[in-house]
């Protein structure tokens, strides 16, 4: 049978807690996946689906058509990324662009609101730049697959502006941050809201419900909290990702069209220009 990717997923996770080896294929002829069993597990397979469907009380409904699908935009955020690195270079060569432009909670307060964009977008040398559009890639590519390229990166850039906004109320005052991986926890954040929301609207309750809350919860203690990090940036990031994703998704069941996303893509695209249009231009 052929099915939308996240329903072969999500029937993987069940035989995973089964300990039934599995794998799966795309059929291009039929744009479909297929969940793929040895001869020899079958049966308990077929047994083990057959329990957790009627333990959900329905079979499990399609939800490809809520998926806008593949898009380069998560990869085209990252080559960005990295392209505004090479131009601003490190935090000890590109003294202008963070002194503009990093997050720092003092001048975010006085009314510089553009840096919880700008800082977004410097990093503080190789190793920050190339993890952050790394995961970047991955993780945005998700957002856009989900709400589509333009609703996708726009709620990007306000889980990454609500993080730095909140990190400067929160912190101290010298607090001062700079990179994307609060749009990236924020990313993180936006899918399991946005989960959590379709879950619920399927009839699912409970610990299923929550389910990918706490696998989104688990990815930021696992990534998001190593010695080197901006901990706070990061579960902000979240913090603010998670109950967008959910209104996103609660709103907007099904990405917007085209039209509408181009013009999000437009306006969340002229929003970082404005931004470092005010920053270079300010005193």
């Amino acid at each position: 049978m052929d099915n939308s990717y996240e329903q072969v997923r999500e029937w993987g996770l069940v035989l995973d807690a089964e300990d039934i080896p599995y794998g799966s294929d795309y059929d291009p002829e039929t744009g479909g996946w297929r969940l793929v069993v040895a001869p020899e597990h079958a049966e308990r397979a077929a047994m083990v689906l057959r329990a957790w469907r009627r333990e959900n009380r329905a079979e499990p409904q399609p939800v490809d058509e809520a998926d806008w699908g593949w898009t380069p935009a998560g990869l085209g955020v990252a080559l960005l990324l990295v392209l505004g690195f090479l131009v601003s270079g490190p935090r000890e060569a590109g003294a202008r662009y963070f002194s503009r432009g990093a997050a720092v909670g003092t001048r975010i307060l006085d009314g510089e609101w553009w840096r919880t964009v700008t800082a977004l977008t410097l990093h503080a040398d190789l190793g920050h730049i190339l993890a952050n559009s790394l995961f970047g890639a991955l993780f945005f590519g998700e957002v856009a697959r989900a709400f589509g390229p333009g609703l996708g990166l726009g709620l990007l850039l306000l889980s990454g502006m609500g993080g730095n906004a909140l990190n400067a109320f929160l912190q101290f005052d010298g607090q001062s941050s700079v990179g994307a991986s609060t749009a990236v926890f924020g990313a993180i954040g936006l899918l399991g809201g946005r989960q959590l929301v379709r879950r619920l609207a399927r009839g699912q309750r409970g610990g299923r419900a929550w389910l990918p809350v706490s696998a989104a919860l688990g990815l930021l203690v696992l990534t998001g909290m190593g010695p080197e990090t901006d901990v706070f940036a990061h579960v902000l990031g979240f913090a603010v990702g998670l109950p967008l994703g959910a209104l996103a998704a609660w709103l907007a069941p099904k990405p917007p069209p085209r039209p509408a996303q181009w013009a999000l893509l437009a306006a969340t695209a002229g929003l970082v220009a404005v931004s470092w249009w005010l920053a270079l231009g300010a005193a």
